[in-house]
């Protein structure tokens, strides 16, 4: 699993921030498995940029990037029927046998220059943070 971390560290970088501003994100659910103290360990990832400017910013940052950091992203690669509308950065909405739904944002599509080959696509997996 790539891109999993349990921790996101914040931190302004900008002549304009006279003081040094950083904020930190953990996950703290003791139910969840990607806890900063169970068996994963702490995985941070470090965030700067010279939009934040205060404690608040930075904090909000932190919190909400963790959201997205915290959970596995299920990577796909797709053949469908072509479709030359597809474009890299759609989202698509597979429902499985069971009547459960993915969505799927696409990183790469291919798409043939005829309707005799199908469109593949290498896609991961999105979720609405609330």
């Amino acid at each position: 699993v790539t891109g999993l971390y349990n921790a996101v560290i914040a931190s302004a970088e900008s002549s304009d921030v006279a003081t040094p501003v950083r904020a930190e994100a953990w996950d703290e659910d003791p139910n969840s498995p990607t806890y900063a103290w169970g068996p994963m360990g702490r995985v941070p990832r470090f965030y700067s940029s010279p939009l934040l400017s205060t404690k608040a910013q930075a904090q909000s940052a932190a919190d909400t990037m963790l959201a997205r950091v915290k959970r596995p992203i299920e990577q796909a690669a797709f053949t469908l029927l072509p479709n030359p509308a597809h474009e890299a950065f759609d989202v698509v909405e597979f429902v499985d046998a069971d009547g459960v739904s993915s969505r799927f944002m696409f990183d790469v599509v291919s798409v043939p220059l005829d309707s005799s080959g199908a469109l593949t696509a290498t896609a991961r997996e999105t979720m609405v943070i609330t």
